[in-house]
């Protein structure tokens, strides 16, 4: 039994051959550790090129207004995809486009097969990003001013004016970033223009001007005097020189706008809005009639 035992008793002490043993238990996670260092370089390199082509992205659909949900992500995934080619590492997934507000945010995802880190059952990686854009579209307000004399009447004149008119506010109505960007005023004019009967008591109009009228070679200044309970909205030019100047009325009469006599017969002005069916309806009111004063219809456009 001695010898048994001695055997045995040196077999258990002695420290030869337990390196082998110790590097064969630590070659598993060095392996596994230094699969993963590859495999989560490989990884940041996709998340790069994700950014990248999602800014890409970002910033073509920043740039879009006007356009549809489905739309915005048709262009977000074509600029994509012309930055992120199918041979690029990675395999990436749809763009995913969300608005709110002025803010655009894209994202997306791509899945990694792995090289090493397979051998603890991990065979691919999800790698996801995103990028965001805020809109800062100016602010657009456009007045338009539109001659409806009755020399508009001959030549297709005012149906050219009308359909030019009706085609401009519907691009407008598209290119707004958000509602309320785009505003528009229609200023129709003849040699008065209409700024509703609802102004009569507005300290800006007075109610009596100097009007020059001719018959034949003859011409003679009157004192026109206007009551202003039968108003019925018009006005003409200001005294000279403020009839082509931006002067703001004041206490003086000179720098007041007169009411004027007469029917008035031009639609009234429609103020800045960005209620497109309210402009349209005022394109459609527009007949010609009457002669032309050209300064009185950009004084109040402006």
């Amino acid at each position: 039994m001695r010898p048994i035992q001695r055997f045995l008793r040196k077999f258990f002490t002695d420290r030869r051959g337990n390196f082998a043993m110790i590097f064969a238990l630590a070659a598993i996670p060095l392996v596994i550790a230094a699969g993963a260092a590859v495999d989560i370089s490989r990884a940041y390199i996709v998340e790069n090129r994700l950014k990248a082509a999602l800014d890409a992205a970002a910033l073509a659909v920043g740039g879009a207004t006007g356009k549809t949900q489905a739309q915005l992500e048709e262009i977000a995934q074509a600029y994509f995809d012309a930055n992120y080619p199918g041979e690029k590492l990675g395999v990436p997934g749809a763009v995913s486009v969300l608005q709110n507000g002025n803010t655009v945010t894209l994202a997306a995802t791509a899945e990694l097969p792995t090289s090493l880190m397979g051998i603890v059952g991990i065979n691919t990686l999800d790698i996801g990003a995103s990028s965001q854009v805020t809109r800062q579209g100016r602010k657009l307000e456009l007045a338009l001013v539109l001659d409806v004399t009755g020399s508009m009447a001959s030549g297709g004149r005012m149906t050219a004016l009308k359909d030019a008119s009706e085609m401009l506010l519907d691009i407008l109505e598209t290119s707004g970033a958000v509602p309320g960007d785009i505003k528009v005023s229609i200023v129709p004019f003849d040699t008065e223009v209409n700024v509703g009967k609802s102004n009569k008591n507005a300290s800006w109009l007075k109610w009596s001007y100097e009007a020059l009228t001719t018959v034949w070679w003859w011409q003679t200044i009157s004192t026109v005097n206007v009551s202003k309970n039968s108003w019925k909205g018009c006005v003409v030019d200001r005294d000279q020189n403020y009839d082509v100047q931006n002067t703001i009325p004041t206490s003086s009469d000179s720098t007041k706008y007169p009411g004027a006599s007469g029917n008035c017969n031009i639609p009234e002005i429609l103020a800045l809005t960005d209620d497109w069916d309210d402009l349209h309806d005022k394109i459609d009111e527009l007949d010609p009639n009457g002669n032309t004063n050209t300064t009185i219809g950009l004084a109040w456009g402006w």
